[in-house]
Parts: C-alpha cells; sequence; structure tokens
C-alpha cells in the first residue's frame, strides 16, 4: 500500500491567523474633545456654506465688523487714555492751583509735605509763580511710554521762567491717570550754624549743620528768627525752581550781625566781673572760681592791710562772632584797648603802690536756656 509523502514545513508569518486584541475603553476627556472638535467642524461647514450664500455687500459688512473688533477696541482704548488720562492733566491742575493763590492744593499736586510746604509756612515771606502756563509736553518715547515732561512757564521775581515737571503713571495695558513725581518741589539749604533760629517765610525754624528743606518752587525770604536773642540780619531772598535739568539745591548764607541787645548786655556782665576782680584783697584775684585778668607778683610784706586795687581806665573790648566755631560758644569777647589796675597796701602805717599793670579781658559768651552769659577765659 503507497502512502503519500508527508511534507513538514515552518509556516510563513503573513499565514498565521492575526490576534485581534481589544482596544481599552476611550476616557471621557478623549470622547469630549472629540465631541468638540466635531462641533467646530460643523460649525466651520456651515459658517463657509453661509459665507457661500452671503451677497457681496453682506460679505463686506461682516469682514468690516471683525475688523473694526480687532482693531477698533485697541483704537478706543487708546483714545480714551489720550483724552481722559493726558499726561499734562496733573500738571494743568497744579497750574490752575497756582495761578489762583490756591497755595495747599498745589503742595498737594506737587507732593511736597514738608513743614515749609505747609500754607501757614507760606503765608508770609513767600512769593508764588504767576501766570503760569504749560509750554511743551515731552513724552517718554518707545524706552519708557509711562514717563512725560512737562514744561511750564511762569514768572517770578519779575522775570520769565521755566521748570520741567516730570510726570508718570503705572504701566499696563488700561489707561491709567498720570501724576507728578518730581521738579515741582526744589531743596532749600541755609548755612547759619551759629544763629538759634532761622524765619523762611513765615516759618521759624532752628538750622541743623547741612541741614535741608524741601520747598515747592517759588521764592523764599530767609532772615534770622525774630527770637534769636543774639543775632540779627538784613533778609536774604531765596528761589527754587526745582528745574529737573540741573537739580539744583538753593543754598543761603546769612549775614550775621550781633543785636546791640545782646552787646548791651555782654558788656554789662564784663564790667560787672572786672568790678568784683577789682573789689578782691588778693595778690592774685578770682572771681567764683575764675581767674581775673591782672595780678601782683611783686613783694608783699606781711603784716601788711589796706590792701586793694584800682581799676582805671577800665578796658575797651568787643563783642564778636567767633572766626572758627566751637560747639557751645555763640560770641567771643576781645579786648582792644588794655586798661590799667594797680595794686596797693598799708606796711607799717605807710601806704605803698605798685606799679600799674596792662588788663586785658576776653572770654566767650554761651546761652543757657536761653539766657546770655559771658564766661571769662
Amino acid at each position: 500500500m503507497l502512502r503519500s509523502p508527508v511534507q513538514l514545513a515552518t509556516p510563513r508569518p503573513t499565514e498565521l491567523p492575526r490576534i485581534t486584541r481589544p482596544q481599552p475603553p476611550r476616557s471621557t476627556a478623549e470622547v469630549r474633545t472629540e465631541a468638540a472638535v466635531e462641533k467646530t467642524r460643523a460649525g466651520v461647514r456651515v459658517g463657509l456654506k453661509a459665507w457661500r450664500w452671503l451677497p457681496r455687500r453682506a460679505k463686506f459688512v461682516v469682514a468690516g465688523v471683525i475688523v473694526a473688533l480687532v482693531v477698533g477696541v485697541p483704537a478706543t482704548i487708546w483714545i480714551v487714555g489720550k483724552v481722559a488720562y493726558a499726561p499734562e492733566g496733573p500738571v494743568e491742575d497744579l497750574v490752575a492751583a497756582f495761578n489762583d493763590g490756591d497755595l495747599a492744593r498745589a503742595a498737594e499736586l506737587a507732593g511736597c509735605s514738608s513743614r515749609l510746604c505747609r500754607e501757614s509756612a507760606l503765608s508770609a515771606g513767600y512769593q508764588a509763580p504767576e501766570n503760569m502756563e504749560i509750554a511743551e509736553v515731552a513724552m517718554g518715547g518707545s524706552t519708557n511710554p509711562d514717563s512725560a515732561d512737562v514744561i511750564v512757564s511762569y514768572e517770578l521775581a519779575g522775570q520769565r521762567q521755566e521748570s520741567i515737571i516730570r510726570v508718570s503713571r503705572e504701566p499696563g495695558l488700561l489707561p491709567k491717570s498720570w501724576s507728578i513725581r518730581s521738579g515741582a518741589v526744589g531743596t532749600l539749604e541755609i548755612a547759619a550754624s551759629s544763629v538759634r533760629s532761622v524765619r523762611i517765610a513765615a516759618l521759624d525754624l532752628q538750622p541743623a549743620a547741612g541741614g535741608r528743606e524741601p520747598a515747592l518752587i517759588g521764592r523764599y525770604e530767609v532772615r534770622v528768627g525774630a527770637d534769636d536773642p543774639l543775632y540779627e540780619g538784613e533778609p536774604v531772598p531765596a528761589t527754587i525752581q526745582g528745574d529737573l535739568r540741573t537739580r539744583p539745591v538753593t543754598s543761603v548764607k546769612l549775614t550775621t550781625a550781633v543785636r546791640q541787645s545782646a552787646r548791651d548786655e555782654v558788656g554789662t556782665q564784663v564790667r560787672a566781673f572786672l568790678e568784683k576782680c577789682a573789689a578782691s584783697d588778693a595778690q592774685k584775684p578770682r572771681v567764683d572760681g575764675r581767674t581775673c585778668p591782672f595780678s601782683y607778683t611783686g613783694y608783699f610784706p606781711p603784716g601788711s592791710s589796706a590792701v586793694s586795687w584800682q581799676l582805671d581806665p577800665l578796658p575797651v573790648f568787643e563783642v564778636v562772632v567767633p572766626e572758627k566755631p566751637r560747639d557751645g560758644v555763640a560770641l567771643e569777647v576781645r579786648t582792644t584797648t588794655p586798661g590799667s589796675a594797680t595794686f596797693r597796701y598799708t606796711f607799717r602805717e605807710s601806704p605803698y603802690q605798685a606799679e600799674a599793670v596792662a588788663v586785658s579781658v576776653k572770654g566767650e559768651v554761651r546761652l543757657a536756656d536761653g539766657k546770655i552769659q559771658f564766661l571769662p577765659t
């Protein structure tokens, strides 16, 4: 019996049956996304179909509306910002305040809150700018579109002057208001270390070494304070422009003179000191622990009596401001013409008189609790 030959072979991969794996279930997010995409496609198809059927004029109208929305909204924002929030707006208010004489409002707009910017301080001795107006507005440009310089012109002290006032705003897309940052306020520095008080306009203050005061633009009258017991002087004008181009500090140096009342008081105390010295019966007189400006160093026999001093003439002296400032020393006493003192005594019932000695008095003048005090040195 014949048998058919058996052929053994490895099947090819393409001949093997395919195994179908089950797909994982779709997530809710995928289902919603696919539905949204399908709705968008359907809406686009409907829109395109409707666009094809629109008349030509209607197409222009729709296109114009879209362009207006894209371009018009930013343009509208820009126009509102330009008209309602112009950079010169706060400066216009400042100009109006100065021209109306409203100094409190002007100081508020300028951002000056110092004691010299208060209305009470400006009630006298202050001249505000007159006929102020805006001359030019310069924007900061692309480098700083939120900054601008406003040039104002005005009359002050009989001259036409200009100042630059800088304004700024917070950055952002929406329109925002502008405010004054600098330029309407300057700095006033008083050089008067020896005086007790200084009056600037209607304000009395105590000057400190290197002290500075913010001041509103204008012209100020600076003088020695009325309550200063030692000094007096003519008023000195000081002009504040607050110009950003130079940012100057207006320095005022007061020229002072000693009050006649102070000279008289010091003179009285000096003469009283010399009289006490002359009333002493010591060879080297002292008064209140301070050495007198004359003494006797010659032979003085024991047992002498009737010891006295004769002071004639009195020295001539002057009361001056110290050439070099010293802590607490307001004035100095210097002798211009020496006087003469003679020492006398009696020994064994015989009067003796020593040779006269020159007398020169000197000392310093201080203020103690607001009172003048002469201290011999």
